[in-house]
């Protein structure tokens, strides 16, 4: 997750990732608590930033 923040969202995390703050959203989005992410979890990050997306560009709109 930490390379595809850096990778794909870069504008958003900066230069590094904040390593608790990765270990809160692993925790929080990780539902079975295996430790990883499948699909569905990884389903449920993506519409979480479309939607933080959205209301960020509908508030640089105002």
């Amino acid at each position: 997750m930490k390379q595809l923040l850096l990778a794909e969202l870069p504008s958003f995390v900066g230069d590094q990732v904040d390593e608790s703050g990765l270990k809160t959203l692993m925790g929080n989005l990780d539902a079975d608590g295996d430790g990883e992410l499948d699909f569905q979890e990884y389903a449920v990050f993506l519409a979480l930033t479309a939607e933080l997306c959205d209301e960020f560009f509908r508030e640089c709109a105002d």
